[in-house]
């Protein structure tokens, strides 16, 4: 076996007596002969592929057999028992896993997930199943075991490496396909697949290229939504995803369906030319199509397409020669109605969709029992039961339910017998256009808002495509359908088709972004639960869409865990989702963890999305790669859940008992150490050890669960004394009410009495007790209430939590007692919860549990109604709309900037707007709106309470004063109102500090338009007070950055200011080169910026010599903004780009390449916030400090801006582009205020 070790002989040796004792008994029974592929059938059931395994474990020369892998244990053990039953002897199935543990090489522990199965990413497998898969394959074993045995044989010398099944139409080759890929692959194969289907309008090479690269991405360890769809990039991902499934062990195999139905031709490429000439090595294509149409012209001649014996014939099914021919009957039928047939099937063709005999009735306008009495004969075979996305309850009428062609070959016969159907087309197309006239009311026909997208994409109508994504009204009425997701569907399909085009529809794409973010800040409202709820029921892409409604990538593997847990809860019938789901799951955990990277104390939302995916993997099966992720997990910070990985352990215990009840017991034992491990870390949360033992109790056996309980029991009496022992005594109560109820309501009386007593004498608390009960007092309220909740003391916890005295009522500027609220709420008032989303959501979860599916449906549909019903209710984050204030006003549209800023919600965020709005309009030369504006934001300052106050305990109230009266200055000082803004400026902060100074040198950068002298003799002084500060080289290193921020504010106001502080920087860098300690990036930026005129070439090699010695350091560590905008700059945009790419959060990526094109244009950064980072602080400095400097030549640089402006339409940090476009494209500011305004119901100027 390899490098042969006495362990893996052994195992060798053992396998190979067994089969041999195994066989005996076996052939004494007469019949059919043993064979490996008997044994195979029987241990995994029909399809399965283990006998090739078996060969490869048990070669019958030893120094070829290969040592079972990890994640092949379980199909070891299965064919172990298999022949242990037939051999008659005893399985001793934990013998065998030590024998087979003992026999595999030690590997290096897992840092990376398991990569998802591609066929399956982005709901691709639940559209195969959804529009493909039959619900049956019959007859066609023999097809399915030659491409199993295709796709995994040995690679042969001079093998092409290609299949091709042909047949003519309604032969079962979709069909085929689509059961081997979803239900057959062989289990060391990875599959990339796509389905050309031309009356769905996916048959053409961008949209297989943006699937396939996608999938092949994910295999080759890449990120699939940077893939792109560029012909010329698609070998070398062939490449990369084949090598990377070779390293692991594993076969890459391409699977397209259809090859018939590629729309080449009329000058468009085929998808054919595409496939690999030569796959790489570890590549199969299997591909499926008619003898004819011939093979494309540009299908190179020696392509291995083009060689017979690849070929081979598939006999049509006659299964589906029978469906043919009675679905072909009934289209006939109806072509003989030309008053209501002809319309109703031409309809259905051009609809590209599902349309109920409602729709057709309105469409036709015919009465409806015309319509039923046509419709009756022919459902089944030629008309199927389409999949509308809005869910429908069980006993919905008959005639409501959606109906679809159910094949191509069907809608290319249709299409041949009616010719051209624009005619139909065009009444589809004005049916839609009379309901968006009225605004999409309420009788909206469900085709209209979910397949209707579909037609126009197919039909390549993007203006269409992107007017109805685009609209408002048709965004609120999906909104209140409860299906955010399906409009944000629109809005991704529209972006897609606006970015195939060129040039690039930048106002269209900034529409759709505004849509995108507005959409899901309503989607937020909606409760996890209800992703999980459609997966119970078994709408897995409802499911997984609401899931990926989640803002960000951990939350979104979070919720895709939840949704494979509860398909593979759903029933067998849902494997194939849950495992795609789950993998999806992993995915996003991968991404968020490389969001987070490198660690930085951060990431535990990361790993604990990691913990989700495990366990789901664990759920479906999955072991080996659940084992694997489980492994990978990280510690995290003390002061996060240290018991994070105890209760994940223990999870996956119970996830993996149906699979295997040794590995479960081996996990069980592993999250009991880890339990223990928590409490040997002397946790920041004394409670954690209980909860981390409680929770591997609650899926322990009896005798281990005991052990645990007891475990706590010692732990809470032998805690120290003190007022941290009232949490310990909690989690005790609440861990034990269910097994010990009298020792629980002991431990919670004892809880409360200690924190009631500290709460009504603070004054006798040791000073240890007493910080405790300041610092700690909402935890240790919750977990007290919560105890007292659980054995049955709600009345007790109500008046523990009234007995919190006033000021103790807010800490760090939350209110204390909000948590032990909510519980009891929770515990006293359910009647008045009954009708909520969340609860009817969670009823819904349990009545599918229970198998009750029609009840389950319509409690989610009743929570579907409520949700739709308070969207307007939601609480959304509104800070982005100040950019959209900035942008408006910098267009001279300052009124709808103004009219914006006064609808926000949060009296900081209106202020900030406000003072944008005005900087705005009096650069524009808005002089008198200006101050108007200017003085109302100053005026608002006025509320505010708690200034001054800095401390994190009150919620350091003064951070929001501070940043609003300096904006207000900030406003008042552009508009010339010099008192005001300079008195202003000084309520931000003490005299000294570093708010204050911040302050007014943003009001001297206001009032050099209008008050030069003025501005100069701030700059002044704040220089005057640099220079008597300390000079120690250290402190210089901080006094370069605060030197460049003056020589930006005064400008070229004042040459002789201005002088004085280039003096000054010049000196500063002296000093800290003569003490030769290691300057800042900050330094090294505002040297070479301000030593780059008629340098820039000079000053751009010293920077990419300095930036190789950076290459290790995070971009969030580094002015990566500021890097970025320094090599724009010099000239070098390649490089810029390449800077503002570093990051690997996309918000992040997205603010930085904003930055670069607001450099390229002339765009300066707007208001400056005088409690932000110094980092956030620099880089404004520095954009302001470069224009300057060296000003763009726009003329040469917008091209490249209004690129990185696209870039960032599309994702998250979109808004950062509006000041830029404001100036390049500002038709596109003004299509984000009417979605915005139409959102909020405000009417523009």
């Amino acid at each position: 076996m390899g490098k042969t070790s006495k362990a893996a002989r052994e195992l060798y040796d053992a396998l190979r007596a067994l089969e041999g004792r195994a066989k005996t008994a076996y052939d004494a029974q007469g019949g059919q002969k043993y064979s490996r592929r008997i044994a195979a059938k029987a241990a995994e059931g029909h399809g399965s592929s283990l006998d090739r395994r078996l060969r490869d474990w048990l070669h019958d020369d030893f120094s070829k057999a290969k040592v079972p892998y990890e994640g092949s244990d379980e199909r070891l053990i299965a064919v172990v028992q298999v022949w242990s039953g037939w051999a008659r002897e005893p399985c001793d199935e934990r013998w065998w896993r030590t024998k087979l543990e003992q026999a595999q090489p030690a590997r290096p522990r897992r840092q990376t997930a398991t990569v998802l199965e591609p066929v399956k990413a982005s709901g691709y497998g639940a559209w195969i199943e959804q529009r493909i898969l039959p619900a049956r394959l019959l007859d066609r074993d023999s097809e399915l075991r030659e491409l199993a045995a295709f796709c995994g044989g040995e690679d042969l010398p001079g093998a092409t490496g290609y299949m091709w099944w042909q047949a003519g139409p309604w032969a079962g080759k979709s069909a085929l396909l689509s059961e081997f890929v979803l239900r057959h692959r062989p289990d060391d194969v990875d599959l990339v697949a796509y389905f050309i289907a031309d009356y769905l309008g996916r048959n053409d090479q961008k949209g297989f290229l943006e699937s396939v690269m996608r999938q092949l991405a994910s295999l080759g360890e890449q990120d699939p939504s940077a893939a792109g769809a560029r012909p010329e990039d698609f070998p070398s991902l062939c490449q990369a995803a084949a090598q990377a499934c070779r390293d692991r062990g594993r076969r890459l195999v391409l699977v397209v369906d259809g090859l018939d139905e590629d729309a080449a031709g009329a000058g468009q490429p085929s998808i054919a030319a595409l496939l690999p000439r030569n796959p790489p090595a570890g590549m199969r294509v299997v591909v499926t199509g008619r003898p004819c149409p011939l093979i494309p012209d540009d299908v190179p001649g020696d392509h291995p397409l083009r060689l017979r014996h690849i070929v081979r014939s598939l006999a049509p099914s006659p299964h589906a020669a029978d469906i043919s021919r009675m679905a072909g009957r009934e289209v006939d039928q109806l072509l003989q109605n030309e008053q209501v047939g002809v319309p109703l099937l031409g309809l259905l063709v051009a609809a590209r969709g599902s349309l109920t005999a409602a729709d057709l009735t309105q469409l036709v306008g015919v009465r409806p029992f015309n319509v039923e009495r046509q419709l009756r004969g022919v459902t089944g075979r030629s008309l199927v039961p389409g999949a509308h996305g809005e869910m429908r309850l069980p006993d919905t009428p008959v005639g409501v339910h959606p109906l679809a062609l159910g094949h191509t070959e069907l809608r290319n016969r249709a299409l041949n017998r009616l010719g051209d159907v624009s005619e139909f087309e065009d009444r589809l197309y004005a049916w839609a256009d009379e309901y968006q006239a009225r605004g999409w009311p309420a009788d909206t026909p469900t085709y209209l808002l979910y397949d209707y997208p579909h037609m126009l994409a197919g039909n390549k109508n993007g203006e269409r495509l992107t007017a109805i994504a685009l609209d408002p009204q048709r965004q609120q009425a999906l909104l209140g359908r409860a299906s955010p997701d399906v409009a944000l569907s629109d809005i991704e399909l529209s972006a897609h088709m606006i970015r195939q085009r060129r040039p690039v529809d930048v106002v269209a794409l900034a529409g759709l972004a505004a849509s995108r973010t507005l959409l899901t800040e309503q989607a937020r409202s909606l409760p996890a639960s209800f992703a999980v709820a459609f997966a119970w029921l078994g709408h897995s892409q409802r499911a997984r869409q609401f899931a990926l409604l989640a803002p960000h990538a951990a939350e979104k593997a979070v919720r895709l865990a939840s949704v494979a847990r509860a398909l593979a809860g759903a029933g067998d019938q849902y494997a194939s989702q849950a495992a795609d789901v789950a993998k999806n799951a992993v995915w996003w955990a991968d991404r968020a963890r490389a969001e987070s990277s490198p660690p930085s104390g951060d990431e535990y939302e990361a790993e604990a999305a990691v913990a989700e995916a495990a366990v789901a993997l664990f759920t479906i099966g999955q072991c080996g790669q659940g084992r694997a992720l489980l492994e990978s997990l990280r510690s995290v910070s003390s002061y996060d859940d240290v018991a994070l990985l105890a209760e994940t352990t223990a999870r996956a215990a119970a996830a993996a008992r149906p699979h295997s009840a040794m590995l479960a017991e081996e996990l069980l034992a592993e999250a009991e150490q880890h339990a223990h491990d928590v409490a040997s870390r002397d946790p920041a949360d004394p409670g954690a050890p209980v909860r981390a033992w409680a929770f591997v109790a609650s899926v322990a056996d009896p005798p281990r669960a005991t052990r645990l309980y007891e475990r706590i029991t010692d732990y809470a009496r032998s805690f120290p004394p003190g007022l941290t022992t009232c949490v310990v005594d909690a989690a005790a109560a609440s861990a034990l009410f269910t097994q010990w109820p009298e020792q629980a309501h002991a431990l919670a009386q004892q809880a409360a009495q200690h924190l009631k007593a500290a709460l009504t004498h603070p004054e006798a608390l040791p000073e240890r007790d007493a910080g405790d009960l300041t610092m700690l007092l909402g935890p240790m309220l919750t977990q007290v209430t919560r105890a007292l909740v659980d054995v049955g003391c709600a009345d007790e916890a109500r008046d523990l939590e009234t007995s919190v005295p006033e000021d103790r009522h807010t800490a760090f500027g939350w209110d204390v007692r909000a948590e032990a609220r909510a519980v009891l709420t929770h515990a006293h008032e359910p009647a008045k919860e009954e009708q909520s989303a969340e609860v009817l959501a969670r009823q819904a979860c349990h009545l599918a549990e229970q198998n009750h599916p029609d009840e389950a449906h319509r409690r989610l549909h009743q929570a579907l109604q409520a949700v739709g019903s308070s969207q307007g209710a939601a609480a959304l984050r509104e800070g982005w709309l100040i950019t959209l204030c900035t942008a408006l006003a910098v267009m001279g549209r300052h009124p709808d900037g103004a009219l914006l800023a006064r609808s926000l919600r949060d009296p900081a965020d209106r202020i900030q707007a406000l003072a944008a709005t005005a900087v705005e309009a009096a650069a524009a030369g808005h002089l008198p709106d200006a101050r108007r504006l200017a003085h109302e934001a100053a005026d608002a300052t006025s509320s505010f309470e708690g200034a001054l106050d800095f401390s994190l305990f009150a919620g350091a109230p003064g951070i929001i004063v501070s940043n609003a009266k300096g904006a207000a200055a900030q406003a008042l000082a552009f508009a010339g109102e010099r008192e005001r803004a300079v008195m202003l400026a000084k309520e931000t902060d003490d005299e000294n500090s570093d708010r204050r100074r911040r302050a007014l040198v943003a009001v001297a950068a206001g009032l050099r338009a209008h008050d030069p002298a003025e501005a100069a003799s701030i700059i002044d002084r704040q220089l005057e007070h640099l220079r008597t500060a300390d000079t120690s080289p250290l402190q210089l290193r901080e006094h370069i950055a605060d030197l460049a921020e003056l020589l930006a504010a005064i400008g070229d106001a004042d040459q002789q200011c201005a002088e004085r502080v280039r003096e000054a920087v010049e000196q500063a860098w002296k000093t800290l080169k003569a003490s030769e300690r290691q300057w800042r990036v900050e330094d090294l930026l505002v040297l070479l910026l301000l030593r780059a005129p008629g340098r820039q070439a000079d000053a751009e090699r010293v920077l990419l010599a300095r930036e190789s010695s950076w290459q290790g350091i995070p971009p969030w560590e580094l002015p990566t903004a500021a890097i970025a905008i320094a090599h724009a700059a010099f000239g070098a945009l390649a490089a810029a780009r390449a800077s503002a790419d570093g990051f690997s959060a996309p918000y992040d990526r997205a603010e930085a390449f904003a930055a670069v094109a607001g450099y390229l244009t002339g765009t300066p950064p707007s208001l400056r916030m005088v409690n932000e980072s110094a980092s956030t602080a620099f880089i404004q400095t520095f954009h302001t400090l470069a224009l300057a400097q060296l000003p763009p030549d726009a003329a040469q640089t917008t091209e490249a801006a209004m690129r990185l402006s696209t870039d960032v339409l599309a994702g998250d940090g979109w808004h950062y582009a509006l000041p830029v476009l404001s100036l390049i494209a500002p038709t596109a500011v003004l299509r984000v205020r009417d979605i915005v305004f139409a959102h909020r119901q405000l009417k523009a100027g």
